[in-house]
């Protein structure tokens, strides 16, 4: 098993050899090399190479009783050079127009809102609708989406995830604390009333789902909303009615919630609306929510049993408080700043983008064309 071993160890050092030969004779855009984005990738895959080849050089790599940890650590290692080929190495080696226009489109972006990270780099390398990696300060979106508006406050909430992972005390504050006590309250409300104590696990589990995976979610939600307002509100709900959202707005029900890393989509809209009332934006909730509504009664969507103990108003405001705070407090700009000002602004031109869709849907394409000729005017002049 030592040999073999051995053989995997040197047979991914030539495959991450190879990798950076592709990355050396490429012509890299220039777009890559600000921030060092390309080297910076590259440095990672030297890294990797150096700690193969000492692998190889160390004779304990032999010892039958040590090969355990070699191959953890070869299968880390493994695992590494599997995301960089599959995700910064494409997007390096395959950089086209479309990204071209997503930097400077990201780049404005992040200048007007005051991003206190390094941009991310965007690409057009997504089959799933817009996503993250987190590692790689990758956001992936759909081909088409450099010449369409109505999606891209989705862009917010991707920026909302790597916001989220620089500044999680920052957005999350005391809601965990909030959590705890709420989950705590409602464990001993289920033993006053002589519930099931079925209740009691089933608490457990929302707040291990809270913990792991619905709080970041949420945040991302809510930043997206702190950044460009309504608008977030509406591409939610396009993409609630599209064949990319789950079958019931009340999903995951009790059964499959431990099953999915989303929570709700009509908790999800809720945790949006809570973000706008820290605005005082109630006329725009109103016009949003009277379509959802009619949306959630047409579907024939049914609220489930207990649906309430998993997403309660009460952890959302306190959630959507805290990141208001934190989002404050990191310094980005907010949507009521942005949309004050007179110049070209990302954020007021998709609200725009929203607005013209709702009031004059039939002539929307050709106001969306002749905006998007003017951005592109402006972004690649």
């Amino acid at each position: 098993m030592t040999y073999y071993i051995l053989a995997l160890v040197n047979d991914l050092r030539n495959k991450v050899s190879i990798m950076l030969d592709m990355i050396d004779k490429h012509q890299i855009h220039k777009d890559l090399l600000v921030d060092d984005y390309a080297p910076w990738i590259r440095g990672k895959l030297v890294n990797i190479s150096d700690t193969l080849s000492n692998m190889l050089e160390d004779k304990d790599l032999m010892n039958p009783d040590l090969i355990v940890n070699y191959l953890e650590t070869y299968k880390g290692l493994s695992e590494e050079v599997q995301l960089i080929e599959s995700f910064p190495l494409p997007v390096i080696l395959k950089y086209s127009p479309s990204e071209h226009y997503f930097h400077k489109l990201i780049a404005l972006l992040v200048e007007q809102i005051e991003y206190p990270l390094l941009s991310p780099v965007v690409s057009t390398i997504s089959t799933d609708y817009y996503w993250t990696h987190i590692s790689y300060r990758l956001i992936a979106v759909p081909l088409c989406e450099e010449h369409l508006l109505l999606n891209i406050p989705d862009l917010f909430h991707e920026i909302g995830h790597l916001l989220k992972d620089a500044y999680s005390s920052a957005m999350e504050g005391n809601f965990k604390k909030y959590l705890t006590d709420y989950i705590s309250n409602e464990k001993k409300r289920i033993i006053d009333e002589n519930r099931s104590d079925q209740y009691l696990g089933i608490l457990d589990e929302i707040k291990r789902k809270w913990d792991e995976d619905w709080t970041n979610e949420f945040i991302g939600d809510m930043i997206a909303t702190y950044l460009v307002g309504p608008a977030y509100a509406w591409t939610n709900l396009r993409l609630c009615t599209n064949s990319l959202s789950s079958d019931n707005v009340f999903w995951p029900s009790i059964e499959k919630f431990r099953e999915t890393m989303h929570p709700s989509d009509e908790a999800r809209m809720r945790g949006i609306y809570q973000m706008l009332r820290q605005f005082d934006f109630g006329s725009q909730i109103e016009e949003i929510d009277n379509k959802w509504q009619q949306y959630i009664q047409i579907s024939g969507y049914d609220k489930p049993i207990d649906y309430n103990y998993f997403y309660p108003n009460d952890l959302l405001d306190n959630l959507a408080k805290n990141v208001f705070t934190g989002c404050q407090n990191v310094g980005l700009v907010s949507y009521a700043e942005q949309i004050e000002g007179n110049e070209i602004n990302i954020v007021r031109l998709l609200n725009d983008a929203w607005n013209e869709f709702n009031n004059a849907p039939l002539n929307y394409p050709s106001w969306e064309r002749k905006q998007i000729r003017k951005l592109r005017e402006l972004l690649l002049e």
